[in-house]
């Protein structure tokens, strides 16, 4: 029995690519907005790397996931 395919390092490549471009952006405009967007494209990227036990023990100490304000 085959298991499914692990699709984490396409998850991890793509969320990279976009904090790359996110980075890339606020690098050109100084702008808060675009610093924010590069900051949770990069907490992306970070969280493609997490499992789900240190998920848990994320939120278990309370600390916010994307999406929500603290």
């Amino acid at each position: 029995m085959n298991a499914a395919p692990d699709h984490s390092d396409a998850i991890a490549s793509a969320a990279f690519a976009l904090y790359a471009e996110a980075s890339t952006r606020f690098q050109r405009t100084h702008r808060p907005a675009d610093a924010l967007a590069a900051l949770r494209a990069y907490r992306r990227f970070v969280e493609a790397f997490l499992t789900p036990a240190e998920q848990a023990g994320l939120k278990a100490a309370g600390v916010p996931a994307l999406g929500r304000r603290a």
